[in-house]
């Protein structure tokens, strides 16, 4: 994502190595930062990471203010921050690899209805990778 008015937010998709110049403002959770970080590594290029933290409002909000780009693993449902701040998606075309999701359950617990329907619609929209 980029700030509403960056020179590329019109361009509904861009190659991460485009951004890679620029500050990065990184979501600084386990597992996401090595990911978001080795997303901008796969370019080529180091992230220039100007700004960490641990909210994902805050990473927009920053990034509405011009002060660099992100990388977020989940979209948001809307384009204004809650600083009042707007931004830009953009998809990746860097056909970049894309976040493991795992399923886990407690071995010898009754499951609830819910947790059953979540984890069968988890297998239907994301079948396991076969392998070679």
């Amino acid at each position: 994502m980029v700030a509403a008015d960056h020179p590329l937010a019109r361009q509904g998709c861009v190659e991460l190595a485009e951004l890679s110049a620029e500050p990065l403002v990184l979501l600084d959770l386990p597992h996401s930062r090595d990911y978001f970080r080795s997303l901008v590594a796969a370019t080529g290029t180091a992230p220039d990471v100007r700004y960490r933290t641990r909210s994902y409002e805050t990473v927009r909000s920053l990034v509405a203010r011009g002060l660099g780009y992100s990388v977020l693993n989940q979209r948001p449902a809307t384009g204004q921050t809650y600083g009042g701040g707007e931004i830009a998606e953009l998809e990746l075309r860097d056909g970049s690899p894309p976040l493991e999701v795992q399923i886990a359950s407690v071995k010898g617990m009754t499951q609830t209805a819910r947790a059953r329907a979540v984890m069968e619609l988890l297998r239907e929209i994301a079948p396991r990778p076969t392998r070679a």
